[in-house]
């Protein structure tokens, strides 16, 4: 076949690649072919592609193109184009009904007639630097977004008649929030009180603490003057950090006190001791309450008040108390670390420190009720079905968001072809089929990582 007809038929091949897409496109075909429905960060996460061509061409072909599009190829050049690049990347052979539709072809985020629907947000504050930005992607973002798009069939199927709807607000330092406005929307309040489908929102922080501990900055969005303009829509509210999981069980979710809170892990004789004598010497009331998580749910404006007191007490924790001379610290060995001693008495975990202190002086009749299921740690062998919400401990068992972030970042830096472990695990959680009903919260954690990685951060890719 002469070099000229090759070229002829070549050309032909993508006008009528255009052609169809256009028409499917205007038709308002449904893109239910190989790969995920689109996602809110998807349409600027095309624009930046991974180095890797093979996947570059692979996700960029089947997420253009609508199923009718294909079948209206040639079958045997499509079917040899996926097959060839599957081959490539996984070590296993995958067939084609092995690909799965890991998204509904429409949405699910009707409202549900005979049920009663209430608003939460969920708050997080992202620091300045890239890697933040990607581990709310990663993790926070794209476990709300498995949430929303699976709604409907988990409401279904537990039953109850109530649900919420859940937005993200996601306060950022002002360097991060442009990293963040493919997937999340430039927070407008009267938008947000008018829009009732779920939403995230990047709102701006402005200001951070000038007390030099990165941590209290998780709870100074609380001291901005309109804060509860921001949150007057919602019912309830669960902060967290942003290197977390939800699950589908926040969406019926409800707890029979008015604010609830995670488990701490940094409780010792001698802190718990300490932090009640602290609390006598500044007037506040202690109930003997202790090793209090950092994630708490509850109603809002109760909630303000407590974080308002919490952002104050852990300034006073950091600043006032880990002086090596001050009584009582003697048995500190500060000498051998400035921080203190872990766990007995330890610099870094004063935001729980100053947060027990505020909840127990604020919260009447406070006892271990309060301290429900979260911070639920992202290796447990249990249903992720079991919790709302899930954190990354400091711990070497899957999934463990240090090796996540290391193998991200290799991704990422590649000059070459992504090393095949990654993209098999992009695939693996990807595109082959999930049993979503039977994930335990260690499976659940990875496969909503790495599946972030092919739908909201290719963008990051040389």
């Amino acid at each position: 076949m002469s070099t000229r007809v090759v070229f002829g038929i070549g050309l032909a091949a993508i006008l009528i690649i255009i052609v169809i897409y256009w028409r499917s496109t205007i038709a308002g075909a449904t893109r239910n072919a190989f790969i995920r429905k689109n996602s809110p960060s998807n349409d600027v996460i095309r624009k930046n592609s991974p180095s890797n061509d093979d996947l570059n061409n692979f996700l960029n072909r089947f997420e253009h193109l609508s199923s009718n599009t294909l079948n209206k190829l040639d079958s045997k050049i499509s079917s040899h184009l996926q097959k060839k690049w599957i081959s490539s990347v996984l070590p296993d052979k995958v067939t084609d009904e092995k690909l799965i539709h890991v998204l509904p072809t429409e949405s699910t985020l009707s409202v549900i007639d005979d049920a009663h629907v209430g608003r939460i947000a969920v708050i997080c504050y992202i620091p300045a630097g890239d890697h933040q930005a990607l581990q709310f992607l990663a993790m926070l973002y794209g476990s709300w977004v498995f949430v929303n798009e699976n709604r409907e069939r988990f409401y279904k199927e537990r039953g109850d008649k109530t649900y919420h709807n859940i937005d993200l607000l996601a306060f950022c330092h002002p360097s991060v929030c442009p990293l963040l406005h493919n997937a999340c929307k430039k927070f407008n309040a009267l938008d947000n009180i008018n829009d009732i489908e779920m939403n995230c929102w990047a709102i701006e922080q402005t200001f951070e603490s000038p007390v030099p501990y990165g941590p209290i900055n998780s709870f100074v969005m609380f001291n901005r003057t309109d804060i509860h303009e921001i949150l007057s829509p919602y019912q309830k509210v669960l902060r967290s950090d942003f290197d977390v999981f939800i699950t589908p069980a926040l969406l019926t979710w409800q707890p029979e006190k008015k604010i609830v809170f995670g488990q701490g892990g940094y409780c010792d004789k001698f802190n718990m001791e300490r932090l009640k004598s602290i609390s006598t010497k500044l007037g506040m009331r202690h109930q003997g309450i202790h090793c209090i998580g950092s994630t708490w749910y509850g109603e809002t404006e109760l909630f303000i008040q407590l974080s308002k007191k919490t952002f104050e007490m852990t300034g006073y924790m950091w600043v006032n108390e880990f002086d090596p001379n001050a009584t009582g610290l003697e048995t500190i060995d500060f000498k051998a670390n400035r921080e203190g001693e872990w766990i007995r008495w330890w610099r870094p975990v004063s935001l729980l420190y100053g947060a027990e202190l505020a909840i127990n002086h604020l919260i009447d009749n406070l006892s271990q009720d309060y301290k429900k299921n979260y911070d639920t740690p992202s290796c447990s062998d249990d249903d992720y079905l079991t919790t709302p919400h899930i954190h990354c401990w400091h711990n070497d068992c899957e999934f463990q968001k240090f090796k996540f972030m290391d193998q991200l970042n290799i991704a990422i830096k590649s000059r070459d072809n992504l090393p095949g472990k990654i993209v098999h695990k992009i695939i693996q959680n990807s595109y082959l089929k999930k049993n979503l009903d039977k994930m335990t919260i260690a499976e659940y954690s990875t496969y909503i990582a790495w599946n972030s990685v092919g739908r909201h951060l290719r963008k990051w890719f040389s």
